[in-house]
């Protein structure tokens, strides 16, 4: 069996078959959606989303987030042009909409 630490300091046996998933905000899913809220909700404007946050209480994985591409975006202007790039080659927003 495998063991696996979960944050109670106790141990859950899983079977061999099952993989553990990691904590959600190191999901590549998590920081994927990130993404899309930056350009769809917040039009790439990471210090919206911040006060946005602050006002509301916003969780810690979307302010850790927030903090790490508004630096990233200091150091690299262009990343942003990356970034709605992909967003707008990904299609299940639009799907969303419809």
């Amino acid at each position: 069996m495998t063991r696996m630490r979960v944050k109670s300091s106790r141990f859950r046996h899983l079977s061999e078959n099952v993989v553990a998933m990691p904590p959600d905000d190191d999901l590549v899913v998590a920081q994927f959606i990130r993404y899309h809220v930056l350009v769809r909700v917040f039009n790439g404007d990471p210090d919206a989303w911040l006060a946005q946050l602050r006002a509301q209480g916003g969780g810690k994985g979307d302010v850790r987030f927030v903090h790490w591409i508004r630096s990233r975006l200091r150091r690299d202007p262009m990343l942003l042009q990356s970034i709605r790039k992909m967003v707008d080659a990904t299609p299940f927003w639009h799907a969303a909409e419809a």
